[in-house]
């Protein structure tokens, strides 16, 4: 080839990636707005989930004191098959794939849950008790209810 058909081929690979690039980013932007989507299809569930579970815990409390209620509770969210458990396991599960701000409170919910399940079995080894005795435990509790209600929406 001489110098003037290489200019050519230069210029048609300058073209191939002109084009390259451009269908890059709108295959880039086209994505990005699935994912925002499928973001809030599960945030949404995730919010329906903890809305569930908090009714859940409403639905436990009358009549109960804070320990038979956080041995209940407890028992319920770590049996595999109940839907407590379900409910949680799931919106530890799908937190990864929601918004910024719902994985947040999310992880933070399982967090709290999953570590008042192991001090609440501790609380009851130590004690020797049937029901948990720590007052400390009882405020772990009442932030696990917030953080149910502010993750689901509900007005507290």
């Amino acid at each position: 080839m001489n110098a003037s058909g290489w200019e050519i081929m230069h210029r048609f690979a300058d073209g191939a990636v002109i084009i390259a690039v451009v269908v890059g980013l709108y295959e880039l932007w086209s994505h990005r707005g699935e994912r925002r989507d499928l973001a809030a299809a599960i945030d949404d569930h995730i919010r329906v989930l903890a809305i569930q579970a908090w009714m859940q815990v409403q639905a436990e409390r009358p009549g109960r004191s804070f320990g038979p209620l956080l041995t209940r509770l407890m028992t319920r969210g770590i049996m595999p098959g109940d839907l407590m458990a379900t409910w949680l396991t799931t919106i530890a599960a799908e937190a990864p794939r929601a918004s910024s701000k719902v994985r947040r409170d999310a992880r933070e919910l399982a967090r709290v849950f999953f570590a008042l399940a192991v001090a609440t079995k501790k609380d009851v080894i130590l004690h020797r008790t049937a029901d948990p005795t720590t007052p400390a435990l009882e405020a772990e509790l009442g932030r696990f209810e917030n953080l149910l209600a502010q993750l689901g929406g509900v007005p507290t």
